[in-house]
């Protein structure tokens, strides 16, 4: 018998793609001109301008053939607004950059595009960094990311991809009361959606991780505290995967109590110590079903998470919910041993001197110490 005929595999999928006119890329040093001068000396100089861009250096990046170098096409246009001086040509550039990209989000482009279009909408700036002053994330970009989060109509990995310029803008520390309530808002539905169940996180999980991060950079408990309590529900749901239920617990270390009332620490301290409870309940699962050793590293993300809520963020700009005082002053050991409790073990985990030492006592050992811990009844 002969060689069998080679199966075909199904024809590679059909995407939009610009013209690119590789020729205007000779304009580059007329264009670096008029982005160092600040302002446009005449009406051909913006027709060049538009061209260049519009015609060439980013339409060159809806090309299939080229996604390869979509990483390096963000950092030439980066370096443009760096070379940008402050005024008419750096607003124009923003403006014409951010329509362009969102055209390409919206449009039937290789994936790859635009996710690279999305990362680059997250990355613009009003300001850039100078020195020792952050850059300052664009307001008109913040808006079109919103946009893209709450979408049914884009993929998960789209609007995941998103969620990192709403938490960058986030971190940043986003200006204006009106603004914050859209993005707390919005975060706060995808807080709310439902989500897969079980330990394997999905897209829509990472999803859910990143709008609770993102609610705790805002650092707001919210009206009526509905921030907080939407964090705690996620917190508690043994339902989720510990992405969700980590993310929540770190985020709620992030949130401001200083003019906060009605939360009581003990009661978010129960939730607390019961997802402390279940990662060492599942942590022990994995090591029999698999045969290998506690992995440190992810119990020191988890456990991580839980400290954090209760003894604030690391540069302790945030105090956490330990810092809130207990209704009842009875319970208040409570609070402070599940502390005790939580740092003992992590500092053990931490200890690169017993790197090589078998952590499933230490974990086995807080499983108990945490189930004996109980706040005293009221």
């Amino acid at each position: 018998m002969g060689d069998a005929e080679p199966e075909e595999g199904p024809p590679p999928k059909k995407y939009d793609s610009l013209p690119v006119n590789k020729d205007l890329r000779t304009k580059g040093s007329v264009i670096g001109a008029i982005l160092r001068g600040g302002k446009f000396d005449s009406s051909k100089a913006k027709d060049d301008f538009d061209s260049f861009y519009n015609k060439y250096f980013l339409s060159r990046w809806s090309v299939q053939e080229d996604i390869r170098n979509l990483p390096r096409c963000r950092q030439d246009l980066a370096g443009h607004f760096r070379t940008a001086k402050s005024g008419e040509v750096r607003d124009y550039l923003t403006r014409l950059v951010l329509d362009f990209l969102t055209k390409l989000v919206g449009g039937k482009y290789h994936p790859a595009v635009k996710v690279n279009a999305m990362l680059m909408i997250g990355e613009l700036n009003r300001v850039e960094q100078a020195g020792k002053e952050a850059a300052v994330p664009l307001p008109e970009a913040l808006d079109v990311l919103i946009a893209a989060v709450k979408s049914t109509k884009l993929s998960e990995g789209l609007r995941a991809t998103a969620m990192v310029g709403v938490l960058r803008h986030a971190s940043a520390g986003i200006q204006g009361g009106d603004a914050q309530k859209k993005v707390s808002d919005a975060m706060l539905r995808l807080a709310g959606a439902d989500l897969p169940t079980g330990s394997a996180p999905s897209g829509r999980a990472w999803i859910v991780a990143q709008a609770v991060e993102t609610l705790g950079a805002l650092g707001s408990v919210g009206e009526n505290n509905d921030v907080f309590t939407a964090i705690v529900k996620l917190a508690a749901d043994a339902k989720l995967p510990f992405l969700v239920r980590c993310s929540a617990a770190d985020a709620l270390g992030r949130l401001s109590y200083s003019s906060t009332s009605g939360i009581d620490p003990v009661e978010t301290a129960v939730v607390l110590r019961q997802l402390a409870i279940d990662v060492c309940k599942e942590e022990l699962r994995a090591t029999k079903d698999t045969g290998t050793p506690v992995s440190r590293r992810r119990m020191l993300h988890r456990l991580g998470a839980v400290r954090t809520a209760l003894d604030g963020d690391d540069e302790k700009t945030h105090k956490g919910i330990a810092s809130l005082p207990a209704k009842d002053p009875a319970q208040q050991p409570f609070v402070a041993g599940l502390q005790k409790a939580l740092k003992e073990a992590v500092d053990v985990l931490d200890d690169k001197k017993k790197e090589r030492d078998d952590m499933k006592p230490t974990v086995t050992g807080l499983q108990k110490e945490l189930e004996d811990l109980l706040p005293k009844k009221p």
